[in-house]
């Protein structure tokens, strides 16, 4: 609150970040509008955050989506029960040489990450897509649905390195717009690194449109790098 001595604050997120840290949480992020007051900021610095970068939140309206199937060089297939360490490591080799908060390299546990897009709104297995070519995994597509808000939010997307370039991103986009179509969702939601101008060129060609833009904040409690654990769940 304003009212509040500014040491105030900063003890709270002192004191959260210690119970976080105790529950093994490696990294703790902050967002904030990009027109947050002088005074959030300083009280965040003062704990040890430091900006990362903005993202740019996105949506595409349902009358833009496709009717058909897209139609690209890409073949898609579901997630089963008993491929994930496959989509696990598919995952990974599309983060390799990413634009997307690429600070978090090294430090991202493959098992936390999709333990997050797990947690979004509702899972739907059928909507984590290997995207294939040639017989080989090229990328991946990864949406949950928020049925309540008449959204599908578009939690990942993304390229192996050596295959980008050539215009498949758009076949990703556009075949998460067709899905969220057959669903009957209203809009597909989506956000992006500014800093991330191959994609963000990626969802404008498809029609998606900014309407927000937030600050990142963070601060490193461990490294999971220093600690050296690696373990996650069995097929």
């Amino acid at each position: 609150m304003a009212s509040e001595p500014l040491g105030t604050g900063v003890r709270l997120l002192e004191a959260a970040c210690s119970w976080l840290a105790d529950r093994r949480c490696r990294e703790v992020h902050v967002l904030l509008p990009v027109g947050a007051c002088n005074r959030d900021l300083v009280t965040l610095e003062q704990s040890g955050f430091t900006m990362m970068t903005e993202l740019v939140y996105m949506a595409a309206e349902r009358s833009g989506f496709p009717r058909r199937r897209p139609e690209g060089p890409l073949e898609f297939e579901a997630f089963r029960d008993g491929q994930y360490t496959r989509f696990a490591r598919l995952v990974e080799a599309t983060y390799q040489g990413t634009l997307d908060c690429p600070e978090l390299d090294g430090l991202r546990v493959i098992d936390d990450v999709l333990a997050g897009y797990r947690a979004a709104g509702v899972f739907r297995p059928h909507w984590w897509l290997v995207a294939r070519q040639g017989g080989r995994d090229a990328g991946c597509l990864v949406l949950a649905d928020h049925p309540d808000q008449g959204n599908v939010e578009l939690l990942y997307m993304g390229l192996k390195a050596g295959l980008r370039g050539r215009g498949w991103g758009q076949q990703l986009a556009r075949h998460a717009q067709w899905l969220a179509y057959q669903a009957g969702r209203e809009r597909l939601v989506l956000a992006a690194d500014i800093r991330n101008w191959p994609a963000l060129g990626v969802y404008r060609r498809a029609g998606f449109l900014a309407w927000d833009r937030r600050r990142v904040f963070w601060r490193v409690l461990a490294d999971r790098r220093r600690e050296g654990d690696s373990a996650g769940p069995a097929d």
